[in-house]
């Protein structure tokens, strides 16, 4: 009987590696289940080859169909718990990659409740997931539209029918973040529904478009205040010419050379808007090719007020540099770009008048150069926007100064090309400081 009993575990053995590796060639690691699973089965029915007992009731001998039974059940146990095990990976795979996909990802029921958040949601909204869980997702949200209008309330698109809003719905809006910030967001539903047309779950994948959104108002600003800067020179220049080619008058000498100076003075303008538009393109577009020779700043700083003085008869100008100021490598007609830049930008924004000073020092091996006015100053909330492109100080007097918010992003471009970098200190109604560094290396 002993002998009897192993020949059918034997047979299991055979029979059911066998049948499972015919079903399951395409698992190439289908070999290593098949011993344990095997013993399992031959346990379950009192068959092991090491057993010295006898269990004469549990097979009925001359009966290879039973065995064939038994092996096939041991198979079909393998594969499904292969599967099982497959199905197993497959799943935390996919949750791996939800949890750490790039754009927030959430899932909600029929009733809007929160089933799922994962860790990019928990970043952009400030909520942890065991905050959220089961609570309606409105309530953390709290989308709305740019014009305020709640979306929650009115186009969620879960609360639709199936006609409304079919299997997948799209829309824009703002949510608020827990610490009260408000995030510009793209929110695209995915609804499942049932048969009737009921929505059953969603999965709502959400995307940050702030720096999408801010671009595009940077967009409309930068049109708005070109067609300004464009319009009123443009404006002036008409009226006068046409002005001047009335053949009813008879102008003087004067008149005739006033008018035309108008017409120069405002052709000018239109010509510094166009150079610093073509400039911050090729500031943008990366690094210029700087033709850098050695500069005498201080030569370079008078060149500039003397030009500039002309805009004014307000203000007063002083240089200040130490007498011991080296000559820099630099590129003389960025750095001049530079220097105008801020020397304007000095005048305008002090329009009582005052005075002016550029001042140079040398200290570390770099050179320190310093433009100071006594103008409105700028509130200390907008000092960080100052070198972006198309920024304005947003005060008063400020947004009636013309200008098209590229100068100071001209300024900075440039002088980190150099590997230098400015900086800006102010006090509103006292004045403005701004100071650019350039690295010096003084020759041996």
């Amino acid at each position: 009987m002993i002998y009897y009993h192993r020949t059918i575990a034997t047979t299991i053995d055979s029979y059911a590696a066998q049948r499972l590796l015919q079903s399951s060639s395409h698992y190439s690691d289908s070999r290593c289940f098949v011993p344990s699973y095997l013993e399992l089965v031959k346990s379950w029915y009192g068959i092991d080859k090491r057993h010295t007992t006898t269990r004469e009731d549990t097979f009925f001998y001359g009966s290879p169909g039973t065995l064939a039974a038994y092996a096939e059940q041991a198979a079909i146990a393998l594969q499904n718990a292969r599967l099982a095990h497959l199905l197993a990976e497959e799943k935390r795979r996919v949750e791996a990659i939800l949890e750490h996909s790039a754009d927030g990802i959430m899932s909600v029921d029929s009733r809007r409740l929160v089933l799922s958040f994962n860790s990019t949601m928990e970043k952009l909204t400030g909520y942890s997931r065991h905050e959220v869980l089961g609570k309606e997702c409105f309530r953390i949200l709290q989308l709305r539209g740019r014009g305020g209008e709640r979306l929650c309330v009115s186009q969620c698109p879960v609360l639709m029918s199936d006609t409304e809003s079919g299997s997948t719905f799209e829309q824009q809006g703002i949510i608020r973040t827990k610490d009260g910030q408000y995030v510009n967001v793209n929110m695209v539903y995915s609804i499942i529904r049932s048969p009737e047309g009921k929505p059953i779950n969603a999965v709502v994948n959400v995307r940050d478009i702030s720096e999408a959104v801010q671009l595009e108002n940077l967009r409309e600003t930068f049109l708005s205040m070109l067609g300004h800067e464009l319009q009123t020179p443009l404006t002036i220049i008409k009226g006068y010419a046409s002005t001047l080619a009335r053949t009813d008058s008879n102008w003087n000498e004067e008149t005739l050379r006033n008018s035309l100076k108008v017409i120069e003075s405002e052709t000018d303008h239109l010509c510094r808007v166009v150079d610093r538009l073509l400039l911050a393109s090729r500031m943008s577009a990366g690094t210029p090719v700087l033709r850098k020779e050695p500069v005498q700043l201080p030569v370079l700083a008078k060149k500039v007020v003397r030009r500039l003085q002309a805009m004014t008869d307000a203000h007063t100008f002083e240089l200040d540099f130490d007498s011991d100021f080296p000559s820099v490598p630099v590129d003389p007609a960025l750095i001049e770009e530079v220097l105008a830049n801020l020397v304007e930008n000095a005048i305008k924004y002090s329009p009582d008048g005052g005075k002016i000073t550029i001042s140079g020092r040398l200290a570390n091996s770099q050179v320190m150069v310093t433009v100071t006015d006594e103008g409105i100053g700028i509130p200390a909330g907008q000092i960080e926007h100052l070198f972006k492109r198309f920024s304005r100080v947003d005060k008063g007097l400020a947004r009636t100064i013309r200008g098209v918010g590229l100068g100071l992003y001209i300024c900075k471009s440039i002088v980190e090309a150099h590997g230098g970098k400015i900086e800006v200190y102010s006090q509103p109604s006292k004045g403005s400081q701004f100071t650019f560094s350039l690295p010096f290396e003084p020759q041996g």
